[in-house]
């Protein structure tokens, strides 16, 4: 599945079987996606929660944010370039209830990981931060 999707009056909710390729995705409410594999190669936004799981590999080349909580969960690879961040409202402010938590059996960060509170991250094997950001407030 690949393409735009915009849901001003609630939420989003995006179950594949295979692989998935999100755009340009946008909610009022929350946005949930699962599926094989993923990848974001368009701006994704939850006006309230977003969850993101797969059994293989999860990469986002672009910003990724929410309102509120922001959980990305990867059976395989998460591998981040862009921005990551909880706590950001509609109109682009920050307000202080976005936590943002991790899981994968690896994560390759080479962007911003930011939690406008808490931060877990539960990475079973490689952990590359190596010229990135993984910031959380608690």
């Amino acid at each position: 599945m690949a393409g735009d999707l915009a849901a001003s009056g609630g939420d989003i909710q995006i179950d594949a079987n295979g692989h998935l390729s999100m755009t340009q995705t946008a909610a009022s409410g929350a946005v949930t996606a699962r599926a094989s594999s993923a990848e974001v190669n368009g701006p994704v936004y939850a006006g309230s929660s977003l969850t993101m799981s797969t059994a293989g590999d999860l990469t986002t080349r672009q910003n990724v944010a929410a309102r509120d909580a922001l959980s990305l969960s990867a059976g395989g690879q998460l591998n981040n370039s862009a921005v990551i961040e909880a706590g950001v409202n509609a109109d682009n402010s920050r307000n202080g209830s976005g936590d943002v938590t991790l899981s994968a059996n690896g994560l390759t960060n080479s962007g911003s990981i930011t939690a406008s509170r808490a931060l877990q991250a539960t990475i079973t094997q490689t952990l590359n931060n190596q010229g990135a950001t993984l910031n959380g407030q608690s």
